[in-house]
């Protein structure tokens, strides 16, 4: 399983955990996975999770003050935009062995196109304008 989260601005004191429910119950166990900041992103990957029900938790753990202007102000109140996206696959030998012949088929070297002409330094593509 895999769990990408985008923050901008990275400010937000977030954690992302993955908890497995237990049978019958509905309790949450201690968290399998926590997610690690990378730059502006919290990155949650576990390989080989067994099959069960689970919840992928978002929290601020602790308390955090802001001091600006000789004021505090307390971080719950700020707010910032999240990108979730989240990826779930069966991995199986049989997968992870087809794919690995399949990159051994591809040459070393791939062909390489060249950028249009008309392409700038930006990486816009530059046109005449029409009125």
């Amino acid at each position: 399983v895999r769990v990408d989260v985008s923050i901008q601005p990275p400010f937000l004191p977030l954690e992302v955990n993955l908890r497995r429910k237990r049978d019958g119950e509905g309790k949450l166990e201690a968290p399998i996975a926590t997610a690690e900041w990378t730059e502006n992103r919290l990155l949650l990957m576990y390989n080989d999770l067994p099959a069960g029900e689970y919840t992928v938790n978002f929290v601020q753990p602790r308390k955090y003050l802001a001091f600006s202007n000789q004021a505090t102000q307390d971080l719950s109140d700020l707010c910032a935009h999240l990108t979730i996206s989240a990826e779930v696959g069966i991995s199986s030998k049989e997968a992870v062995n087809s794919m690995r012949s399949e990159l051994l088929d591809l040459p070393d070297l791939l062909a390489v196109q060249p950028l249009p002409a008309n392409m700038n330094m930006v990486g816009w593509l530059s046109g005449p304008l029409s009125g």
